[in-house]
């Protein structure tokens, strides 16, 4: 008998719950819904810091730093197999999936899955994007989107507010 289970992996470092975390080396996801966009700014108040969005760009001042332009979309993270919600502020990830849904041969990102790998730390951090070929997305993927997709109000994010906690009317939107 070994010491771990035979097929034992560690946990993935970027299971943040409920949002994709965007950690060193590669990460795999699947676009699923539409996204959502504004401007995010953060404060601190009693020692935590907290977001603030808006569709609106702030005045200037108003946060601690300077607010950024965010997309935020429901994904399905193939590294923990789960339905979350992905936050970009970073331009460089921004540009690289505009150019692929641009592209006639790549198009809706809810058809292929795309890597983002990160490199460096702080102002050394890079992101690499790219993208995988076409393919169908597997039985129990499909099942945990259909289940957690239309409870998920993204909408949400704009006050504050816990997008996988707040009701919603179910999206009309067809994820695949």
């Amino acid at each position: 008998m070994s010491f771990l289970p035979k097929n034992y992996t560690l946990p993935t470092s970027n299971s943040g719950g409920n949002y994709t975390k965007l950690a060193q080396g590669k990460t795999t996801i699947r676009v699923i819904g539409s996204a959502i966009t504004g401007w995010v700014g953060w404060t601190d108040e009693n020692g935590k810091r907290s977001p603030h969005r808006s569709k609106e760009q702030p005045p200037m001042g108003k946060f601690e730093d300077r607010a950024k332009h965010f997309w935020a979309f429901p994904v399905y993270n193939h590294d923990t197999n789960g339905v979350q919600i992905l936050e970009i502020t970073q331009r460089g990830i921004q540009d690289a999936l505009r150019e692929l849904i641009a592209d006639k041969e790549w198009g809706d990102p809810k058809k292929y899955d795309v890597v983002i790998k990160r490199d460096g730390e702080g102002l050394e951090t890079s992101y690499v994007v790219v993208p995988k070929p076409p393919s169908d997305l597997d039985d129990d993927a499909i099942t945990m989107i259909k289940a957690k997709l239309p409870t998920i109000n993204i909408d949400a994010l704009y006050d504050g507010g816990d997008p996988f906690t707040e009701s919603t009317d179910a999206t009309d939107e067809e994820p695949f």
